[in-house]
């Protein structure tokens, strides 16, 4: 046989190997692979013995794999969560949700404490904003507050608490404007920070009647001018 032929069936000859490759042997290397952590190549692997074969075996090993993946994602997201990184762990048990439901045809079993820990920790994320935003109002840093607050009602739209909260971010550094030019006598100025303070809330602390009082005030100057 001369050469040319003797190569051009070699060729060929891997060809057919390479392409009727044993599933068994494809098997055992997705296995390996799995076994040692490497979930996400494993499931590739047996991905494409299923694809090319339509061996049984390997949808059940792509059941198995992504099973272990979606478990430890909520894993994490507890973990997470226990940890106090409450935002990280809430977007953890959304990937983990669209996981599952991306890998839908596997039929894979979402864990049975799964959608509680998620409530709950969607209600210690809120906790903890609301916290935070109260200590700072107290201290008076009304622009961290209303971030945090932001934060808070992207989860929550019906915390009232946090809708009155955010409302003393206004109210309380016109009432301590107004304050601060009622004892300077600019009566004018103090009026216009406490008809604010009454229009937001008309029964904040007294601002209604050191309105009325600054209103007064301000008619005599103008009088005596």
């Amino acid at each position: 046989m001369p050469m040319i032929q003797r190569f051009t069936c070699l060729i060929l000859l891997t060809l057919l190997v390479a392409g009727c490759a044993n599933p068994r042997r494809l098997l055992r290397e997705a296995e390996i692979l799995e076994q040692e952590g490497m979930r996400a190549r494993a499931f590739e692997a047996y991905s494409a013995i299923y694809n090319d074969h339509s061996d049984a075996r390997a949808l059940v090993g792509m059941r198995r794999v992504a099973q272990a993946q979606l478990e430890e994602q909520f894993r994490d997201a507890q973990t997470r969560c226990m940890r106090g990184d409450f935002e990280n762990a809430l977007a953890d048990y959304e990937r983990a949700y669209r996981y599952a439901e991306q890998h839908r045809d596997l039929e894979l079993r979402i864990p049975v404490n799964a959608e509680g820990q998620q409530v709950q920790c969607r209600s210690d994320f809120v906790k903890s904003l609301y916290g935070r935003a109260e200590q700072a109002v107290r201290d008076e840093r009304f622009d961290e507050a209303k971030n945090l607050l932001d934060r808070l009602r992207r989860i929550d739209r019906s915390h009232r608490e946090a809708e009155y909260l955010a409302l003393l971010c206004d109210i309380i550094p016109h009432y301590n404007l107004g304050i601060k030019a009622y004892q300077l006598g600019l009566y004018r100025d103090a009026y216009s920070h406490f008809l604010e303070v009454t229009r937001l809330a008309a029964g904040y602390r007294d601002a209604l009647a050191l309105r009325d009082e600054c209103m007064s005030k301000s008619k005599v100057t103008m009088a005596y001018l």
